[in-house]
């Protein structure tokens, strides 16, 4: 016998891998409430678990072909896109009141202006070798009264922050009304129209008016951003691709703000001043 041989340790056992965390079912899980889909007939409902600032619970419920699923969690579709697309100064998702339509009629708002103020917006910062920051539907609170706001911003920047920043902005203190900003100051208040999907104005008298309402209200904000853009591309003409000072910064960001680049939306091209930009 070899007194010296070293023994032989056991072999540990091979253990089979983890199996993966189970998928989420929320998609297709029914339930058994009826969904608030309008003219949805399906009692396979779950509940929206959206709960707002107050402690308040999303009264609606959603079949499987009409619900938000976000974080694991179903949400009916308002409150899932505002919490996947709504933040505040400090880039944590904000909990709309039950009930605040500000949000949602900002929302209209700009979608009616934002593919004409983008392209232009694109276009300025190609020229001037700076990026386009599209900021989402933003919660902030603005100036030392800490007024409750919702705005939706373009904004050119370098490396130093931005340059010209365009917003559409309502007050939570005045929602019937609308603002564009342009470095942060006021340039237009629009009474918001009405819409069917709003409490906010008053029945023009038939459809035809009323169409003609949302386009009279289109067009006027719109002018004013774009001739924002004009008169800022025009005074500073002289030599593109300088970082703008003085009169021509973009003036402070709403309380706490700086570029929220997690959810923004960047355009960057890289066009020569002369190129066709």
């Amino acid at each position: 016998m070899n007194l010296l041989r070293r023994p032989v340790r056991d072999e540990e056992p091979v253990l089979p891998p983890a199996p993966p965390p189970p998928a989420s079912t929320l998609a297709t899980d029914f339930g058994d409430q009826w969904c608030s889909f309008r003219g949805c007939g399906q009692k396979t409902g779950l509940a929206c678990g959206y709960v707002d600032r107050h402690e308040r619970a999303c009264p609606t419920a959603w079949c499987p072909q009409h619900r938000y699923i976000s974080n694991d969690a179903v949400y009916c579709p308002t409150h899932g896109r505002f919490l996947d697309g709504t933040h505040d100064e400090f880039r944590r998702t904000v909990h709309v009141d039950i009930g605040n339509v500000v949000p949602m009629v900002l929302a209209w708002i700009v979608q009616e202006v934002d593919a004409e103020v983008a392209a232009e917006m694109t276009e300025l910062a190609a020229w001037w070798h700076q990026a386009l920051v599209i900021d989402p539907v933003r919660f902030t609170l603005v100036g030392v009264q800490r007024v409750r706001t919702w705005e939706r911003a373009w904004k050119v920047c370098d490396e130093l922050g931005p340059t010209l920043r365009l917003a559409v902005v309502i007050e939570e203190a005045e929602p019937g009304v609308a603002e564009a900003r342009i470095q942060s100051k006021t340039v237009l208040r629009l009474p918001i129209p009405w819409h069917e999907n709003h409490g906010f104005g008053e029945w023009p008298g038939s459809p035809e008016q009323a169409k003609a309402a949302v386009a009279s209200f289109r067009g006027r904000l719109l002018a004013v951003l774009l001739d924002g853009v004009a008169s800022w591309q025009h005074e500073h003409s002289a030599s593109p691709g300088s970082h703008v000072t003085g009169g021509g910064a973009a003036g402070p960001e709403p309380d706490g703000g700086g570029l929220d680049v997690a959810s923004a939306t960047w355009h960057v091209r890289s066009v020569r001043p002369g190129a066709g930009g």
